[in-house]
């Protein structure tokens, strides 16, 4: 390469680091200016801030809070002691997940035989309800008639019975009336 070259190169690589130097000085001097005015609207929150009444409420706030921050220190702490057993726990409860299903699975395999069983029992319970029905209504009869017979027994009984003693008597009476004539 030859001098000429070079010397044009630098001058062209310095026209190019001078163009981007007069850029980034734009650009520091819009920051700094934008800058600038968040630094006034900042200050000005700030005395709003600090003439505004809540400030000493809000320090008695963040006071109380920070008293707090050890005791929600050591709740952590003891929740971090619970995790693992709590996670060991878990993990068991999943380890028994697959015998409960196959058990589940176990029982929907006897629901279709009970639900035809309970469906043979649908059809015979009337039969059977009738059967205990007319049993009911032959035994109602037969007590009826048991309780006239038994009636009609007392009945006869306490009418016939002193007629049967009376005659028993007389029987005998006559038959010492005749024993007596005998022995006369």
């Amino acid at each position: 390469m030859s001098l000429e070259k070079i010397r044009i190169f630098v001058s062209a690589l310095f026209a190019v680091a001078l163009i981007y130097l007069a850029t980034t000085i734009l650009l520091v001097t819009k920051e700094i200016s934008a800058t600038r005015s968040a630094i006034i609207d900042i200050a000005k929150q700030i005395q709003k801030i600090e003439s505004n009444k809540n400030l000493e409420r809000i320090i008695t706030e963040v006071g109380k809070i920070s008293t707090q921050i050890p005791l929600i220190i050591s709740e952590v702490e003891v929740v971090r002691k619970l995790v693992p057993p709590l996670l060991h726990q878990v993990e068991q409860t999943l380890e028994i997940i697959p015998s409960i299903l196959d058990e589940v699975a176990q029982v929907r395999e006897t629901i279709p035989p009970i639900l035809k069983e309970s469906e043979a029992l649908r059809a015979d319970i009337p039969v059977a309800i009738q059967k205990a029905q007319n049993l009911v209504h032959s035994a109602k009869d037969l007590s009826k008639e048991a309780g006239s017979s038994a009636v009609h027994g007392a009945v006869k009984g306490i009418i016939t019975e002193p007629i049967d003693v009376l005659e028993s008597g007389k029987v005998r009476l006559m038959r010492m009336g005749i024993d007596e004539d005998v022995k006369e």
